[in-house]
């Protein structure tokens, strides 16, 4: 993915090494070699880039180096960090998201419509609608009504700055109050049997969408050439056109829902009718009225596993979810994108986490985020003195876990696989944006807070390798 960024001005950005007061620069492990930091960051592959680098010892604070620490460059997902912490001092990290269904209904008729109600959930999936559905018709045959959905509870789909020419991929899909399936709808793309077929698309989930094939199968060992077209009209919906190669593996193509709200409507009435449940009217959107009966109910796991599924997958449509609800927590329903920026400053001026970046969003897509290294190490610091800490940190990717869900996007890219336990960090990358932010060992045993942000890349692969070869100087495998 590309995107033009503004460009950070870096004028005066300098290397000030200081040594956890040690002063000479000897560490029990050995010495620490900040001078090839240095010529890492600052390095001919990476000519014209800006950085924003700081280390800082957990225990003291203490800054161990720093080079350019307040220039503010784009955080890209390590801006998830902000809303994660947020979200767990405001929410708790055992607080659990509510999905109800709501109605009037006796004697196994719903008199009226029925109402498929949202929380902010972001970790909802059509498994989860499919049980409310099936929990529903124990008890219910007709509904006299319509199936309606009721995202009332979050407001706005996006923050300033997303890309509109990504808004159909599937990583930047519209936040809801019912987000399902993180607002995605996925394609697996196979050829046919033989050149001239049209290709075979398996769409999941298989119901409420509306996928329209015109690729073809073209001879082996052809170019393989697909692209996906958004249809107007439909909630989940796209056109598949291009040549698919005979032979070809399969192709895996993640599209973002348009209107999460009437999608989650529309799986749920498939459901019921899956079920036997006959429904008078259609599906719709609207705000359900008080004093209905919750007939059904789906609770989500805690935040903090949540978080743990968010952060180490960097799932962007969860983290503006989640903005949303920890600004509907603090300032009322709707949650905004606005109420959700006004409780994270507020929660970092009530904890006195020093903090110049501008924020946008939750996610970090938004092109015009900013924030240093000093912010990102700033709030990591203060975070190992709250009572939620291990529910933070334990979201964080683990550098070299061999299990993939404990790696997350650290294993994902194949970052520092030898550093197994000792490197911990959110990674964030945006056009030609590379990030890292978390922690790390060093050789003496010493944990220090540490944020590395590389804007202005020749290109993507840059950044990570120079960044690895930094921190693999400073953290102890």
């Amino acid at each position: 993915m590309v995107r033009t960024l503004h460009r950070a001005v870096v004028a005066g950005a300098t290397a000030a090494v200081t040594l956890l007061g040690l002063g000479s620069g000897a560490m029990a492990g050995g010495l620490l070699n900040w001078g090839a930091v240095t010529a890492d960051l600052t390095a001919p592959a990476l000519p014209n880039a800006q950085v924003s680098a700081l280390f800082r010892d957990v225990g003291s604070g203490s800054t161990a180096y720093a080079l350019g620490q307040n220039v503010a460059l784009p955080p890209a997902s390590t801006l998830k960090l902000l809303v994660s912490a947020t979200a767990l001092a405001d929410l708790g990290p055992g607080y659990r998201f509510a999905t109800t269904v709501e109605g009037r209904a006796s004697a196994g008729v719903v008199d009226g419509s029925v109402y498929l109600v949202g929380s902010g959930d972001p970790s909802l999936t059509s498994g989860d609608i499919a049980r409310l559905a099936a929990t529903l018709a124990q008890r219910v045959h007709t509904v006299r009504g319509a199936v309606v959905a009721d995202a009332s509870a979050l407001s706005g789909p996006y923050g300033d700055g997303w890309d509109p020419a990504d808004n159909d991929a599937g990583w930047q899909a519209i936040p809801s109050a019912l987000t399902v399936n993180h607002g995605q709808f996925v394609m697996e793309v196979r050829p046919g049997a033989a050149p001239g077929d049209p290709v075979q698309v398996a769409v999941d989930p298989a119901v409420a969408t509306d996928v329209r094939v015109t690729a073809t199968t073209v001879a082996a060992g052809d170019q393989t050439t697909v692209n996906d077209l958004r249809v107007n009209g439909q909630p989940a919906a796209a056109t598949v056109v291009g040549d698919v190669a005979a032979g070809a593996s399969p192709i895996r193509l993640t599209m973002s829902v348009r209107d999460p709200a009437l999608w989650a409507a529309e799986l749920f009435a498939a459901d019921l009718a899956r079920d036997g449940v006959h429904v008078d009217g259609g599906v719709s959107v609207g705000r359900a009225p008080r004093g209905l009966n919750v007939l059904a109910s789906h609770r989500s796991a805690s935040l903090a596993g949540l978080l743990y599924n968010q952060d180490k997958w960097s799932i962007n449509v969860s983290a503006e979810d989640l903005l949303r609800d920890v600004g509907r927590a603090q300032y009322g329903a709707p949650g905004t994108v606005s109420k959700g920026i006004a409780a994270e400053h507020a929660w970092l001026r009530r904890e006195g986490i020093p903090w110049t970046g501008a924020i946008y969003d939750g996610s970090g897509l938004s092109t015009i985020d900013r924030v240093s290294a000093a912010d990102l190490v700033g709030l990591l610091l203060k975070v190992r003195r709250m009572p939620w800490f291990p529910a933070f940190e334990h979201a964080l990717p683990v550098a070299g876990a061999s299990a993939r869900q404990v790696s997350g996007t650290l294993g994902e890219i194949g970052l520092f696989t030898g550093f197994h336990g000792v490197v911990l960090a959110k990674t964030g990358d945006v056009a030609l944006a590379e990030n890292l932010a978390g922690y790390l060992r060093t050789s003496s045993g010493q944990w220090m807070a540490f944020a590395v942000l590389v804007n202005g890349l020749p290109f993507w692969e840059a950044g990570w390798r120079q960044e690895v070869k930094a921190i693999e100087v400073v953290a102890a495998p």
